[in-house]
């Protein structure tokens, strides 16, 4: 399964790590949503972020997955772990 398939069932709204590419980022999209989701110009000024904007995400895309875990809990945070082929 690569990334993007995994991520699509997996959801949005998750603290990811991929090994080599991110650490406990947060990302509110796993795919390109309309610019309007994304806007700064909202009440509270939340900016939402969204994986496929990442500079590397087309670079990974398309890889398989080797392994992923689910990390965390009880006091820290829970993050999805995921570890790319070569």
């Amino acid at each position: 399964m690569t990334l993007e398939e995994f991520l699509q069932s997996y959801g949005g709204n998750v603290c990811i790590s991929i090994d080599g590419y991110c650490e406990e980022e947060n990302y509110d999209f796993w795919t390109d949503v309309e610019d309007w989701r994304l806007s700064e110009d909202n009440s509270n000024h939340y900016k939402s972020t969204c994986i496929v904007r990442e500079s590397w995400w087309n670079e990974v895309k398309d890889k398989e997955i080797e392994s992923w875990n689910i990390i965390g809990g009880g006091i820290d945070k829970i993050e999805l772990w995921v570890k790319l082929e070569e």
